[in-house]
């Protein structure tokens, strides 16, 4: 029972975050940043030369997202929230798929892939009740 508390009260959070322009203050903010690192993280331990560009690619798309809410951030009260909302939800779509690839081709463990392909799809549920608030 607490834990949902606990989450409403993130969600309420999340709601006046993006009005306030104090984004990093969201939940959703703080879990697309510790993705980002746990990618670096990643990253550092895998072949820089894996031979599809792919570790390339996931670094790209985890920055686009972290860019989209930046975007969206500053231009919140333009009406343009929710426009850079959904982009970065499709690039944690697109981030979700690369990760899987990472994984099926056995260029990254698929023991470190998993908790990252959750951390997704919570970020991904909080990006669709925030786009939901601003239509």
């Amino acid at each position: 029972m607490k834990s949902c508390l606990k989450v409403a009260h993130k969600s309420s959070l999340i709601e006046n975050v993006f009005v306030m322009g104090k984004f990093k203050q969201s939940l959703v903010w703080q879990k697309v940043s510790a993705l980002d690192k746990q990618i670096n993280m990643l990253s550092e331990t895998l072949l820089e030369d894996e031979p599809f560009g792919l570790l390339g690619q996931v670094k790209e798309t985890v920055d686009a997202v972290v860019s989209s809410l930046d975007a969206g951030d500053s231009l919140a009260e333009t009406g343009k929230l929710k426009y850079h909302l959904t982009i970065a939800l499709n690039a944690t779509l697109e981030l979700e798929t690369q990760l899987v690839v990472l994984s099926d081709l056995e260029i990254a463990d698929a023991d470190d892939i998993s908790p990252m392909l959750e951390d997704i799809i919570e970020i991904q549920k909080l990006l669709k009740r925030e786009i939901q608030k601003q239509s």
